[in-house]
């Protein structure tokens, strides 16, 4: 079983940079619902009914951030959002604020979404092969 984070990179990359997937139509342009990522991912990763809400969706998605973090300062899975909300959860704000000290903590959650996002998009406009 491949790793869910290791089939994610590629898929958000390309997102990043072209604010579309190939072959998709995503609810939200230039974003992915947790739902619409674990439908592609599940089948790639052996798991065709992959739960958007369980854990190792969010846990490879925090791994996937920390690592983009550390290689280039962005957080990719920025682009990860509710559906119904239009935002990452909860878990994302923890990782930009308290655990990798990103943003400071009184900054909103809105305000974190919008500059982390234009960060991302900029940062992978610049450099198109990731």
């Amino acid at each position: 079983m491949h790793d869910i984070a290791e089939k994610c990179r590629p898929i958000l990359e390309q997102l990043a940079r072209t604010k579309r997937l190939r072959g998709k139509k995503l609810k939200h342009p230039g974003f992915v619902t947790y739902g619409e990522l674990a439908r592609i991912v599940g089948p790639q990763v052996g798991l065709p009914n992959l739960d958007p809400h369980e854990s190792r969706l969010r846990n490879a998605l925090g791994r996937l951030s920390e690592e983009t973090y550390d290689e280039r300062g962005v957080l990719i899975s920025v682009l990860v959002v509710n559906a119904d909300t239009m935002l990452p959860g909860r878990g994302f704000f923890w990782l930009a604020g308290e655990h990798l000290g990103a943003y400071p903590v009184d900054v909103s959650d809105d305000e974190v979404f919008i500059q982390e996002t234009r960060r991302v998009y900029e940062h992978y406009r610049k450099r198109p092969s990731g």
